[in-house]
């Protein structure tokens, strides 16, 4: 269709005044379209701005949700509706565009991409503690550097003191990272003060923090109690921890047990549960029926468990006497995991005790100190072999020296020490 301007067609009329009828419904006709092209194009410009200004408050609502959650912890149904809004992001210009792309990229486990977005983010906002706290959770997370992500998580609290997630985060790096647990439960208490909801899964690290890296079991099982009264169904490992803070602090096997048991209650093959009541029969109440057929039960739900074989192994070598058996299980655990210096190390013993081959004993204990270099008992067994096999007591000796140099509390490898050097005494004076 032709289309005239409103001055071409009054034009028209001007100097065609005897124009036909026909002609002149048909310039009408004309006008009318024009008329409502132009009515068109207003509509289309309303409705192209109305849909822009949803689609930039959609996206600021999404990002004010996403900065409050961090990205190992989103739901399935979010994740879904962040993906949605960052492929409309084509040519990203501003932070939150920078940031809902590197989000994602966060989200997919690519951290070298995603710390590039965020600090694009960063360049055009330099204020924005949630971006420096989700770098620092890239640097822990995905790359272990702690150092790193300590000092990003210090800038997003020097910039937003009253948030909570930085202090919690900086609380696990000093944990994972430098071992200050002291450290760590000051920075988790500051994230339970400014966020109690938060609660429930710092007071689980507080607990971790006290069992494991300050040997404090009373506050451990106080602190996994918390998180089992506030929300009982928080997790099957939360019985875990408790029941083996009863076995570490107050040696109440028992209630360990009914702990175990509670984690299979809320996850009926959880492998680990079956694995610690098998530990518990075997160390704790030393039945050892039981503690096979648990670690049997692991086994079954979970075939690759090297530590299940290597514990089963160690309840017949020393109190089955069964060396086959215990030589096949630690090979079992060997092959699942080759670098598994304690099944190396156990082989050593079958070997040693079982078959009287003090060759084949020292090649497994060397393997053993060659996949960690810092293993006492491995050396403490290699001394015994060349003191009670070999009579070598000047090389047990050496053995022995370096058990207690890692360890220096090592009751038997001072013990073992000091009878080779009474026997070479002894032979000294012959």
């Amino acid at each position: 269709m032709i289309m005239y301007t409103l001055t071409e067609i009054w034009d028209f009329i001007l100097d065609n005044k005897t124009a036909s009828a026909t002609t002149f419904f048909g310039l009408l006709f004309a006008i009318f379209i024009w008329l409502l092209t132009i009515y068109q194009r207003g509509k289309d410009k309303r409705l192209g701005s109305k849909r822009h200004q949803e689609l930039i408050k959609h996206n600021y609502e999404l990002l004010k949700q996403i900065k409050l959650i961090q990205p190992n912890n989103v739901s399935e149904n979010l994740k879904k509706e962040i993906r949605a809004t960052e492929k409309t992001i084509t040519n990203p210009m501003t932070a939150d565009d920078f940031f809902l792309k590197a989000y994602i990229d966060h989200i997919d486990k690519q951290y070298d991409t995603a710390i590039s977005y965020y600090n694009k983010a960063i360049e055009l906002d330099p204020n924005d503690a949630e971006t420096y706290n989700n770098i620092g959770l890239t640097y822990q997370n995905g790359k272990s550097d702690y150092n790193k992500a300590i000092e990003y998580f210090q800038k997003a609290i020097d910039l937003k003191p009253d948030l909570a997630a930085p202090y919690y985060n900086m609380g696990l790096a000093y944990t994972k990272g430098r071992q200050n647990y002291d450290k760590a439960i000051e920075y988790f208490q500051k994230a339970i003060d400014l966020k109690p909801d938060f609660a429930v899964e710092i007071y689980s690290d507080m607990g971790i923090a006290y069992s494991n890296g300050k040997q404090n079991y009373d506050k451990a099982i106080e602190y996994f109690q918390k998180v089992i009264d506030l929300k009982p169904d928080f997790s099957a490992g939360i019985y875990i921890d408790m029941g083996i803070a009863y076995i570490k602090g107050r040696q109440n096997y028992d209630k360990a047990i009914e702990f175990f048991y509670k984690a299979i209650e809320f996850k009926p093959d959880y492998e680990n549960a079956y694995y610690n009541i098998g530990l518990t029969y075997y160390k704790g109440k030393r039945d050892y029926d039981k503690a096979i057929e648990f670690f049997q039960k692991a086994i079954t739900l979970k075939p690759d468990y090297a530590e299940a074989y290597c514990d089963m192994g160690n309840v017949y070598i020393n109190n089955k006497r069964d060396y086959d058996t215990a030589i096949d299980l630690y090979q079992k655990a060997i092959d699942i995991e080759p670098d598994f210096a304690g099944a190396y190390n156990n082989l050593g013993l079958a070997y040693q005790h079982g078959k009287n081959d003090c060759s084949k004993a020292i090649d497994y204990f060397q393997k053993a100190i060659d996949l960690k270099p810092d293993y006492a008992e491995a050396y403490n067994n290699m001394g015994l072999v060349y003191a009670q096999i070999k009579q070598d007591y000047d090389k047990a000796i050496e053995f022995f020296q370096k058990a207690i140099g890692l360890k220096p509390d090592f009751a038997d490898a001072h013990h073992n020490m000091g009878l080779a050097i009474y026997i070479l005494t002894e032979n000294a004076e012959k």
